[in-house]
């Protein structure tokens, strides 16, 4: 009785068998494809908080990190006052300079009114022999003012203007190859101050001026351009050239826009 009991056992845990082995076979199967669900999805997650991550290391959104430490442009509705402004020093001479004079700059924007550029340098002899708006001043004793105002995010490709003058309040203005008395019915002033041992330039670039070379271009409290401050002496008796944020090169190559420092405007 107990045999034939235990033959009965065997022979229905035979006839199991192949029931019991597709239904492990089946259940391997479901892990593994969860398994491999839940690793492509931490693979998908994964990556995309790596593109994040490089999307926040490239975004060009105003932050404390991507603006020039200690220098801003002054944002005013009212008086434009040079006392109140920040000074960018003109300490970089990176081109085998063996003149190099103490030289600054700054900068106000005036709210629906445009950009105000002070400049000074300490020379008592400066190179002045450009007459001409529009001439090279750049081989008289200049002093220059680069400045992108509507920087694109994640571009390598920088519209700015260059802005040189000398101690008449002679200048040059261009926006790549062309002009700005080519682009604009506004003028640009410049007022040149020439003392005994230094000589200093007070710009004004009118909003509208920006307006015909940028198109609808917007510029308030808390805008964002990319500007160098430099001093250029190419045709002087002793060349120099001198910048405020570092540039490379083994020539004085002043349009290096990938340079500039981002600076925000602000109180």
């Amino acid at each position: 009785m107990k045999k034939m009991n235990g033959c009965k056992m065997k022979n229905t845990a035979l006839r199991l068998f192949p029931v019991i082995f597709a239904l492990l076979l089946l259940l391997t199967a479901c892990s593994e494809e969860e398994t491999s669900s839940m690793s492509e999805e931490a693979s998908s997650t994964a990556e995309g908080e790596s593109s994040l991550l490089v999307s926040d290391e490239n975004d060009d959104s105003v932050s404390a990190d991507i603006l020039e430490d200690g220098f801003y442009i002054l944002y005013t509705e009212d008086e434009v006052d040079f006392s109140k402004a920040p000074k960018a020093e003109i300490n970089n001479y990176p081109w085998n300079s063996d003149y190099n004079p103490y030289a600054y700059g700054q900068a106000i924007f005036k709210k629906d009114d445009g950009f105000y550029i002070y400049m000074y340098c300490k020379e008592s002899n400066p190179k002045t022999q450009i007459t001409e708006i529009g001439g090279d001043v750049y081989l008289d004793s200049a002093l220059e003012f680069f400045c992108d105002y509507s920087p694109e995010a994640n571009s390598t490709k920088r519209n700015y203007i260059n802005l040189e003058m000398n101690s008449a309040g002679v200048y040059l203005a261009q926006y790549g190859q062309k002009s700005i008395l080519e682009l604009s019915d506004e003028r640009i002033t410049v007022t040149g101050n020439r003392k005994k041992d230094y000589w200093t330039v007070t710009a004004h670039i009118p909003l509208e001026v920006l307006k015909d070379v940028y198109g609808d271009i917007e510029i308030g409290e808390g805008s964002v351009v990319a500007c160098n401050f430099t001093k250029c002496g190419s045709g002087t008796k002793i060349k120099h050239w001198g910048t405020w944020q570092p540039l490379g090169g083994a020539s004085p190559n002043f349009h290096q826009p990938l340079f500039f420092a981002k600076v925000q405007i602000r109180k």
